[in-house]
């Protein structure tokens, strides 16, 4: 069984909730990107950028993932895969956020027809927001900071904040929030309720800490 844990700032949190869980996650580096833990089922776990995770779920083999529901969205999985638990290692907003005094696009003059400009890592749920404002728009895929990229009155961003303290700290504000997220345990729908995979996560669950999932009887 391969289970998908997200690579970076969150890795080590995962990691110890897993092991609180009963499943001995060490990665010896960094750059160690899989472990296999021997056990009643052979299991792999593997990092992954958590952008990848969800199609690491849908058509690559993952039974088991763990990641962020915003990214689930943005792959337009939230109604294939299953979400399990909830792993309280982070909860976040994903805004529409513009320099601080920047009136949302909606409010502005509507004899000015200029598109503006949207920076993000999350495109189509960008792409979904502006066409519900019927706003003209170009929206700009970036893998890096967007809130360095809002440097005037036509640009925006849909970004990620937890707290907003990084909005602050760069003279931004939140305009909007399109959806709160979590990083989530998800498994594909596929996966029999009868298999040696449902029932070792479903032991995994039961000792999750402060879990909160919906599992079937």
């Amino acid at each position: 069984m391969h289970i998908a844990v997200p690579k970076g700032k969150y890795l080590e949190r995962v990691c110890a909730a897993l092991q609180d869980a009963g499943l001995n996650v060490r990665f010896p580096h960094q750059r160690h990107y899989r472990v296999s833990i021997e056990g009643n089922v052979l299991t792999t776990v593997v990092q992954a950028k958590m952008r990848d995770i969800p199609l690491l779920l849908q058509k690559h083999g993952f039974i088991a993932g763990m990641v962020g529901d915003e990214w689930v969205k943005e792959c337009s999985l939230e109604n294939t895969l299953v979400r399990l638990a909830d792993t309280r290692i982070y909860h976040a907003r994903i805004v529409l956020a513009a320099r601080i005094g920047v009136l949302p696009p909606w409010e502005r003059d509507q004899r000015d027809s200029e598109p503006v400009t949207v920076f993000t890592k999350y495109p189509h749920l960008a792409a979904q927001y502006m066409r519900s404002h019927v706003i003209p728009h170009e929206i700009v895929q970036i893998a890096g900071v967007a809130e360095a990229m809002l440097s005037d009155a036509r640009s925006i961003g849909v970004v990620c904040a937890e707290t907003g303290k990084t909005l602050a700290m760069n003279g931004l504000c939140e305009i909007e929030t399109l959806m709160q997220c979590s990083l989530c345990l998800y498994v594909v729908p596929w996966i029999s309720r009868d298999s040696a995979e449902w029932s070792f996560l479903s032991r995994l669950l039961e000792r999750f800490p402060s879990h909160s999932h919906e599992l079937e009887p």
